[in-house]
């Protein structure tokens, strides 16, 4: 018998692999661990050389060095936080399906919508928008504090880098349905 596995997020699942039984094989879960890391990475890593070149920054490659790997914690934090976020929601908003009313129904339906699709109702998508726009606001105020102290960048120059990260690293695949996969 074959088990259906749905990831909820493509590019940032690392510590919700266990729950999804991904963890009974080791070499699959290393091996996918290792993809998804590389994958933020890259992401990361793309966003924030393109935007220092935008901005002009002389020393790139020394700030790059100095920032990279706390940029790319900084994501996978703000990223947990929506998904924690959005769990709590989730689960609280399923309780009230066990109340049996067409409005308990309508909750609990909304629940289970933000975790396999936000385009199920207006509250399910409600829930996701606060929760990307929740690890968004995170990953600037980190970001910014982080680029602030970086040497060869002024701080209008970090402000408007973080905002770049925050605005086009923030976890949109939040909204894609998982039960695509």
């Amino acid at each position: 018998m074959k088990k259906d596995v749905r990831l909820y997020n493509v590019i940032f699942p690392w510590w919700l692999l266990p729950a999804v039984g991904v963890f009974f094989s080791p070499l699959t879960g290393i091996g996918l661990i290792a993809l998804v890391a590389f994958v933020d990475w890259a992401f990361d890593t793309a966003v924030l050389t393109l935007s220092m070149k935008k901005r002009g920054v002389a020393r790139r490659k020394e700030v790059y060095r100095q920032v990279w790997w706390k940029i790319w914690l900084i994501g996978f934090f703000a990223d947990f936080v929506g998904v924690v976020f959005m769990t709590l929601v989730s689960a609280l908003l399923s309780i009230a399906y066990s109340s049996n009313t067409p409005f308990g129904r309508f909750l609990g339906d909304s629940g289970n919508g933000i975790m396999y699709n936000a385009f199920r109702s207006p509250l399910s998508f409600l829930v996701v928008l606060i929760a990307v726009a929740l690890a968004g606001i995170i990953i600037y105020l980190l970001d910014e504090r982080v680029l602030s102290g970086a040497k060869g960048l002024t701080f209008r120059e970090a402000d408007r880098i973080a905002r770049s990260l925050a605005l086009i690293t923030a976890p949109w695949t939040f909204f894609i349905p998982t039960f695509w996969f």
